[in-house]
């Protein structure tokens, strides 16, 4: 591939509708959040973290578990979660 080939490639690029909305809203908020797993009647703290905006990717230590909470631990805004996957 030339480099005009590329540039005209990369040029074309456009973001979609979600992504500019995304970017038009006032602001965003820091979020600060634990994930926890639940072994043997007890919770253990498995990551900890902080996510700006709208995504947030953890990755943790593959581990059986009954279950998983997620704790907001600090927020200046009332957070909404729209969406949690968890692959083995």
């Amino acid at each position: 591939m030339s480099m005009v080939d590329l540039d005209r490639r990369l040029t074309a690029i456009r973001p979609s509708e979600r992504q500019v909305s995304l970017q038009e809203r006032e602001f965003y908020a820091f979020v600060h959040f634990t994930v926890n797993t639940f072994t043997d009647r007890e919770w253990e703290q498995a990551a900890e973290g902080r996510v700006i905006g709208y995504k947030r990717i953890v990755r943790l230590n593959a581990a059986e578990t009954d279950a998983l909470r997620i704790r907001i631990t600090d927020a200046r805004t009332a957070p909404t979660i729209r969406f949690i996957g968890v692959y083995a």
